[in-house]
């Protein structure tokens, strides 16, 4: 179903509308709502047996907004995010962190559901080379890559060998650009190459090559990224932000 504009304003109204349309046709025995924002208050609406999971803590990552445009939206999404909360009466937690963090907000009971690993990231025959680093998520302001870079400048500084592989989408154009002149000014624009989104095949080639997964981010609940290097028997050096421990 599309997206309506100015669906924040009015609490996406037209939008659950749409959605409700469709589940009295399909009349499902259960609605499962994923996140806390218009799938959830779908869910929550429908008037049929729901849960919602929640990957996301919303109200924590727009502390981290700097654009006020951004922070107009979130502050949006947080009210909009609070008062699902209080309507929810199951809610799968993907981390004991995600419980913890909306516990005050909520009477549901939560129901602990860790994300899966596909299998095979466990099958994955190591080959690392050394200096290969990997770094997989979307290339946002959130995941701290800029930080990233400049830690990558003092180590080429240092002699050491490097190379930072990026694999993910770049959604916030504004902030690529950031993150390329930062690579200039810590002089490490060749040892990081972006990868773009990439297909399972290939992002499990890309596990098995590096010696080490990074992931700089300053706010997370579960990150995939972790489990699936984790999984692949490749070294993890993360921030303790959110979940992450």
């Amino acid at each position: 179903l599309p997206r309506q504009d100015k669906g924040r304003i009015t609490n996406h109204r037209r939008e659950i509308a749409a959605i409700k349309a469709v589940l009295r046709q399909i009349k499902p025995d259960i609605v499962h709502g994923h996140g806390t924002g218009l799938f959830c208050g779908a869910a929550l609406g429908s008037g049929l047996p729901n849960v919602i999971t929640a990957h996301g803590i919303v109200a924590r990552e727009v502390q981290l907004y700097t654009d006020p445009l951004m922070k107009l939206r979130g502050k949006l999404d947080v009210r909009y995010e609070r008062a699902c909360l209080k309507k929810a009466r199951d809610i799968i937690a993907i981390s004991p962190y995600v419980e913890q963090e909306f516990r005050p907000y909520t009477t549901a009971r939560f129901h602990l559901i860790e994300n899966a690993v596909d299998r095979a990231f466990f099958d994955i025959t190591p080959e690392p080379e050394p200096g290969r680093i990997l770094f997989a998520g979307s290339v946002i302001e959130r995941k701290g890559l800029i930080p990233l870079v400049h830690a990558l400048g003092k180590a080429k500084q240092a002699k050491m060998r490097v190379e930072l592989r990026i694999a993910g989408p770049t959604p916030d154009p504004a902030y690529h650009q950031r993150l390329l002149a930062a690579c200039d000014a810590a002089g490490v624009r060749d040892n990081v190459s972006f990868l773009g989104q990439l297909d399972q095949m290939r992002l499990l080639e890309e596990y098995a090559r590096c010696c080490l997964f990074v992931l700089p981010s300053r706010q997370e609940t579960a990150p995939m990224a972790v489990q699936q290097a984790l999984a692949a028997a490749v070294p993890v050096l993360a921030t303790p932000a959110g979940g992450v421990a």
